[in-house]
């Protein structure tokens, strides 16, 4: 990467008295007058020889800022709109992921919408020694088309192999290995270039997870150089799940990518987690500094929100100069789909011009219905699935005045897959003052209808306790939210609620326009993804490989 060089030995008074206050200040390793003409030739320099500008900058009173001297390079950046690539994390195996709660179906279902979206990649999993894990993960990277499949791998060439056989054959994917910084150089060396060079001979692309540092020794430069002449095509930096904030980020890209001759053409990610709320400035000021792949996740904070940062993208065109491949109009059927499955909090309308939102027109049969959830960006993957939401909208266009948006969206929500052990059939639930409330329930469990009731302290306590005595999940009930859809006292309450067992946290999301009904439908949904996360605990590993470790928490 280009840096202006001239600039910086001008502001030392030149080559001669540069070379001589290096001399000075650091005598055991004293740069020659022709190494700095050299810096000036190929418009880099090593992060040692950075270090110790610096350092003479603080012994002279000086201020010493590393990105002034990239402000040409920064304005030849904003003078055109460069590729901004996007991968999805949300089905990443970690404590907030979706992974672990969603079923093999379920994932694919993910993967389609998410392609619809517009991603440019998906992380698929990791490699692993479990039987049925990989065979999830293999189908899931047949069902894309068109966005790449990406499998994290550690850093063994068997587990390359393992990683490998997850792309059923394709010979289009990406290769994830975890590479920590030491590996770059000594002994750690020979391992990465024996996987990048195997990775290479299958056919698959290979990026590189590099924990992010302030600076990089020349040893670990000399590896990085090594490494691209290899065959890697992408070179993400991650935070580790450690606190950094814009600046450092943008100080933290820009240094890297110094390290690398101008003329390389890798490209650079960023992956910020958002434990402290920062992964979209964190991301925005990546992508400013020249990273042209992010990372995103609907849901969980090991990766930026795409909704924020897209919305920030979207409103700041003349500061961001990039262009991704995302279809905003399917954002929102994306948002649905992910709150149906997993619970996560909706993030509707993040590009909503205008504050009043409209009710939608009449819909005759089917096929206009078919058209009109098209429009949303809204596709089922059966006609038995239509039907069904066909015929929630016909339920709910008898109790609402008017229709709108978010009510189709949230149709997905209320959509139950006959595999799911747990759903409401009916309720009646009684409040008078003075007495305490009952609740009758009768749900489907496990392929059976079951009448179950119960009295608490309120209704919502009364049927979540009457759920309890037929489900016994055994889970703490650690959220539960409302939240009104559109405007208007007939509006669809959108609950939300979180339950804890087993050490982790599952979220159910119910909508109708009665709330009792909503909350006894989001506390099954939670109670579904718990069952799910279960009987996937339960399935037998394969003990013939030896499993993957989990990866850090912050990527």
């Amino acid at each position: 990467m280009d840096i202006n060089i001239d600039k910086l030995i001008s502001d030392f008074g030149g080559v001669a008295p540069l070379a001589r206050l290096l001399e000075q200040h650091f005598p055991d390793q004293p740069i020659s007058r022709a190494a700095i003409y050299k810096w000036r030739k190929r418009g880099s320099m090593p992060f040692s020889q950075i270090k110790r500008i610096a350092r003479l900058a603080s012994l002279a009173g000086k201020s010493f800022e590393l990105s002034d001297y990239f402000a040409n390079q920064d304005q030849d950046q904003n003078s055109h709109t460069a590729t901004l690539r996007v991968l999805d994390a949300s089905l990443r195996p970690a404590h907030l992921g979706l992974a672990p709660a969603l079923g093999e179906r379920n994932q694919q279902t993910l993967v389609r919408q998410l392609e619809k979206l517009g991603v440019d990649r998906i992380e698929i999993g990791q490699s692993s020694g479990h039987a049925q894990i990989g065979k999830t993960l293999a189908t899931l990277s047949a069902v894309l088309e068109h966005a790449l499949p990406c499998v994290v791998s550690e850093l063994d060439e068997h587990a390359v192999l393992r990683a490998a056989e997850l792309f059923s054959g394709r010979k289009h994917g990406v290769i994830r290995l975890h590479v920590p910084v030491e590996a770059l150089h000594g002994p750690g060396g020979i391992t990465l270039r024996r996987c990048i060079q195997l990775v290479c001979h299958l056919g698959l692309q290979t990026e590189l997870l590099i924990p992010a540092q302030e600076g990089w020794s020349d040893e670990q430069q000399d590896g990085l150089c090594r490494v691209i002449s290899l065959g890697v095509t992408t070179l993400t930096l991650h935070d580790a799940g450690q606190h950094w904030i814009p600046e450092q980020w943008a100080r933290v890209i820009r240094m890297a990518r110094q390290a690398l001759p101008a003329h390389s053409e890798v490209c650079w990610g960023a992956c910020c987690h958002d434990g402290y709320g920062l992964g979209t400035a964190n991301t925005l000021a990546a992508i400013r500094a020249g990273a042209n792949q992010v990372e995103t996740t609907f849901v969980g904070e090991h990766a930026a929100s795409i909704n924020p940062l897209q919305a920030t993208l979207e409103a700041h065109t003349s500061l961001y100069r990039v262009r991704s491949d995302l279809r905003m109009d399917a954002l929102p059927a994306t948002n649905s789909l992910i709150a149906s499955l997993t619970g996560a909090n909706r993030h509707m309308a993040i590009h909503d011009s205008s504050p009043h939102r409209h009710a939608i027109g009449p819909i005759s049969g089917r096929k206009a219905f078919r058209a009109k959830l098209h429009s949303l960006g809204i596709e089922f993957d059966s006609e038995a699935m239509l039907n069904q939401a066909f015929a929630h909208f016909r339920d709910l266009e008898s109790r609402k005045r008017d229709v709108f948006d978010e009510d189709l969206h949230a149709l997905l929500v209320d959509l139950t897959p006959a595999q799911e052990p747990y759903r409401l059939i009916s309720q009646y639930i009684v409040s008078e003052t003075g007495e305490p409330p009952q609740a009758r329930l009768r749900i489907w469990s496990h392929g059976q209808e079951v009448t179950t009731q119960a009295s608490g302290s309120g209704v919502v306590d009364a049927a979540f306790r009457a759920i309890e005595n037929v489900i016994q999940t055994g889970a703490r009930l650690v959220l539960y939210s409302v939240n009104a859809l559109t405007e208007g006292t007939d509006s669809q309450g959108e609950v939300l609620v979180r339950l804890e067992a087993d050490g982790y946290r599952h979220s159910g999301l119910g909508a109708d326009t009665d709330i009792l009904a909503s909350s006894i439908k989001a506390y099954l949904a939670a109670a579904n993804r718990l069952a799910q996360a279960r009987q996937a605990a339960a399935e037998p590993q394969d003990n013939t490989t030896s499993p993957h470790p989990a990866s850090s928490q912050g990527i």
